[in-house]
């Protein structure tokens, strides 16, 4: 593919592309960036050295370290970006015909989302654990009576038997409600 289209695909998909997004050379030099990725690092310039060109910041110190070694495999960290957001920076290496490692793909994801989805999940699990606790709980002990001879009680093996079928339905109905 000619260089002047494939540049204009790289331009065409900058454009599109939602999440920061910037690729370096092997030397650090920005080669491309997204518009967004330019939003959060404005002073990034296509041809300069990354870590030359912006401010240092935890980004800024991590993708020099981690252009500093000798092994081009993919790199995560997750850092802040201002106080409010939390990303997810990736390094990729880009392969080059021959097999060497002919620069980076740096992407920044923002990952609250996950998070706040993360902490909903632990906030309905620990509901689920508190609303399950008090009916196994009964059934537990309900058994425990049964087995250490409520048996022999009529009455009271029917009593305990209602009320562990009560509990089952109880579950049934909490089970059914996490659909």
């Amino acid at each position: 593919m000619a260089r002047r289209i494939r540049g204009q695909l790289i331009d065409g998909w900058m454009d599109i592309v939602d999440e920061p997004v910037a690729g370096l050379d092997r030397s650090g030099a920005v080669q491309f960036a997204s518009h967004r990725f330019r939003e959060f690092y404005p002073g990034v310039a296509d041809g300069e050295v990354f870590w030359e060109c912006l401010a240092s910041d935890p980004l800024v110190r991590w993708v020099s370290d981690c252009l500093d070694s000798t092994t081009p495999e993919v790199r995560e960290q997750v850092m802040a970006h201002r106080p409010e957001v939390l990303w997810l920076a990736r390094l990729d290496p880009v392969m080059g015909e021959v097999g060497r490692c002919s620069g980076w793909v740096l992407r920044l994801k923002d990952i609250q989302p996950v998070e706040r989805l993360s902490q909903r999940r632990d906030r309905l699990f620990g509901e689920v654990r508190r609303r399950l606790r008090d009916p196994l709980a009964a059934m537990k002990s309900r058994l425990e009576v049964l087995l250490e001879g409520g048996h022999e009680d009529r009455d009271l093996t029917l009593e305990l038997l209602r009320q562990i079928n009560e509990d089952s339905n109880q579950l049934a109905r909490l089970l059914f409600s996490l659909e």
